[in-house]
């Protein structure tokens, strides 16, 4: 009997503790190119995919989404790659299925802007050294021709540069736009009932075992 009871009172606890809504999303990632003036780095993709998973779910990124959407109830955002490709899911659960496809894109826009700074911050870093070069070149310059001829060289690189900077791709492509993951009411529900059935079964063991025990207690006194 107290399993049958542990058993519907699962079911019930599990139908009204609806799981919340998760979106989820796909997108390629592209790796950080080598500017003009730095030197290429070794491929290391897979090392590269990895880092940023962590950035995505990092709780950095999850404090800026809620702020941007507006909502704190935002929850587990999170990103995995996609089999040994460069396409990574980036998923996360709010209380609403709007919320939670908002929180994706938000996540998205958030990483994209965070890759895109960090390709400015380098090419700023690479510009004010000529800058400091062609600044020298001023100060020192006595109007001869190798003078002038190290200044153009350095005003090509550092066009060159700022062509390279706004021309380069970073951060994520869409490859499948934010769609809500259902959440199945009677699946929780099904595994509560499970969970109140066994639980129901043990506390009838028990109490069977005890009024076993008291009973033959009663019959030895």
């Amino acid at each position: 009997m107290l399993a049958v009871l542990g058993a519907l009172v699962g079911v019930v606890v599990g139908a009204v503790r609806v799981p919340n809504p998760q979106a989820v999303a796909r997108v390629l990632l592209a790796s950080d190119p080598t500017l003009p003036g730095e030197q290429e780095a070794a491929a290391e993709p897979d090392r590269f995919i990895q880092t940023q998973l962590l950035l995505i779910a990092s709780p950095d990124v999850l404090t800026a989404v809620r702020d941007r959407v507006g909502d704190d109830t935002v929850h587990d955002l999170g990103a995995t790659q996609v089999g040994v490709t460069d396409v990574i899911e980036v998923s996360a659960s709010a209380p609403t299925a709007a919320t939670a496809r908002d929180a994706v894109t938000a996540a998205l826009a958030v990483y994209d802007e965070r890759r895109a700074a960090e390709l400015t911050v380098r090419a700023d870093a690479i510009s004010g050294v000529l800058d400091d070069q062609l600044a020298a070149l001023a100060a020192a310059s006595g109007g001869t021709d190798p003078a002038g001829t190290e200044a153009s060289r350095l005003l090509a690189e550092r066009n060159e540069l700022a062509l390279a900077a706004d021309s380069a791709t970073v951060g994520s492509t869409v490859v499948q736009a934010p769609v809500v993951v259902e959440t199945s009411r009677w699946g929780g529900a099904a595994r509560a009932g499970v969970t109140g059935l066994v639980l129901g079964a043990l506390l009838g063991l028990l109490f069977a075992l005890a009024r076993a025990r008291s009973g033959g207690a009663a019959r030895e006194g």
